[in-house]
């Protein structure tokens, strides 16, 4: 099983590619550099009101590989989740493990729930307690992606080719040091989207998660019901829930 702490990691971490509102930036039309390349892919997701995909998740810690699959769902909502003070859209994600346990991944934007179906239990607690990390700290809007790593060319040709003919790649490395995240890879297709990430730590460990069946812009963003059927978890009366 995927502990909690490694979940709400890769989530994160993911979250920031995914979901980060970019600034609006004048990009050149044959722009080729990797600056370039990352405004580009930020605009793109900006301009995306929700993304559904399926994932497949592996992750080689000191010769040990752990597989994990499922479903995960990001939303930018309209005032009908948040404060009209506001300036930004609130962003929930959800990510669904179905294997190698059920395991769901909530957060919406205030709090964060990690339920673990095996173990019986929900962990609760607010997202601003993670505001500290670097990854939320974009998540809030208020960086830049370029402020925070240093954009690198794939180290070689097959970088790309590992993820298909038609997907270029590109490093990204955190200009300050990281807990979590040591270096950062992507690739990406021409219409500047993401389907595949790998994500290394300090200790080596690298996850790699594989995006396939992408859908974009099938929530809309005031459409109350759905976004409550997004947030609703339905949880045994035998879970213990803590909260931190």
């Amino acid at each position: 099983m995927l502990n909690q702490h490694h979940l709400f990691k890769t989530a994160s971490l993911l979250w920031m590619l995914l979901t980060y509102a970019a600034f609006s930036l004048a990009i050149p039309a044959n722009a080729t550099t990797g600056e370039d390349q990352v405004k580009k892919i930020q605009a793109r997701y900006n301009g995306i009101t929700s993304i559904l995909f399926d994932f497949h998740q592996q992750t080689t810690t000191s010769g040990r590989i752990r597989f994990g699959e499922g479903n995960a769902v990001f939303v930018k909502t309209s005032n009908l989740t948040q404060q009209k003070t506001e300036a930004r859209p609130k962003t929930i994600m959800r990510w669904n493990y179905v294997a190698p346990a059920e395991q769901i991944i909530l957060n919406t934007g205030n709090q964060l729930s990690i339920y673990t179906k095996d173990d019986k239990q929900l962990l609760v607690t607010k997202a601003d307690q993670f505001d500290s990390d670097i990854t939320l700290t974009l998540f809030s809007g208020n960086a830049d992606i370029l402020d925070t790593f240093q954009v690198l060319p794939p180290k070689s040709s097959k970088d790309s080719a590992s993820a298909g003919k038609n997907l270029q790649a590109m490093h990204l490395i955190p200009i300050k040091p990281h807990s979590q995240l040591q270096r950062l890879q992507i690739w990406y297709s021409s219409d500047n989207i993401i389907h595949k990430l790998a994500m290394e730590d300090h200790f080596g460990a690298v996850t790699t998660i594989l995006f396939t069946d992408i859908q974009l812009d099938t929530i809309k963003a005031d459409d109350k019901l759905k976004i409550q059927q997004l947030v609703h978890m339905d949880i045994p009366d035998d879970t213990e829930i803590i909260h931190q």
